[in-house]
């Protein structure tokens, strides 16, 4: 399997605590991104009615993606639901991005787009390239990884506080679970040198 790329646990806190202190649509659409493991179309499709406070919880209904015509021979940005039913789900909102959260709705409209504030929506794309520039030189990370790596942070982040994978599998919008397994756990070295230590209790 294909190793994944992740975020370490303080690159993690950086991200999150860069994005409270300086809050911006984008910083918030980045810091969504690695703390509800959303897709970036899913993100950049996201509107302030999504929303919802009082319950803590982010309805993922929609996806954003640009389609190539065959006939025309370009490309268009359609909007559509997501394409499976398990991806079209609900995800907890982590209380500590709460706060900021609750102070952007307040201030905006229920069909604003999260990303931008406004009745436009940016493209996976444009979103892409400003994560770049938001990494290196206003987090000051050593390095950035795709962006689909903050959804993959995230999974990976759970796996590691021992969050069951059907949990995990469920918030990822994983049709099949199979998906979660094969992509996320792997068992450690030290997980592969307890289980054949195991063996002792045999040869006692």
């Amino acid at each position: 399997t294909k190793k994944i790329e992740c975020y370490t646990s303080d690159e993690f806190k950086k991200i999150v605590n860069y994005s409270l202190e300086n809050p911006s649509p984008r910083h918030l659409g980045i810091m969504l991104a690695i703390c509800t493991g959303m897709r970036i179309g899913e993100l950049c499709a996201l509107r302030w009615e999504d929303i919802n406070i009082a319950d803590r919880l982010i309805h993922v209904s929609r996806t954003i993606e640009r389609i190539y015509d065959i006939e025309t021979s370009k490309t268009e940005v359609v909007i559509s639901t997501p394409k499976t039913i398990s991806s079209n789900r609900y995800i907890p909102i982590l209380k500590d991005i709460l706060p900021l959260i609750k102070k952007f709705q307040a201030i905006s409209k229920p069909e604003y787009y999260v990303c931008t504030m406004s009745d436009s929506y940016t493209e996976p794309r444009t979103l892409r390239n400003f994560y770049k520039t938001f990494i290196i030189d206003k987090v000051k990370l050593s390095h950035c990884i795709k962006f689909h790596g903050l959804r993959h942070t995230f999974a990976s982040t759970l796996i590691e506080n021992k969050v069951d994978v059907k949990t995990v599998s469920t918030l990822l919008g994983h049709s099949d679970i199979q998906t979660t397994l094969n992509i996320y756990v792997h068992p450690s070295d030290g997980q592969k040198r307890d289980a054949v230590n195991g063996l002792k209790k045999i040869l006692k």
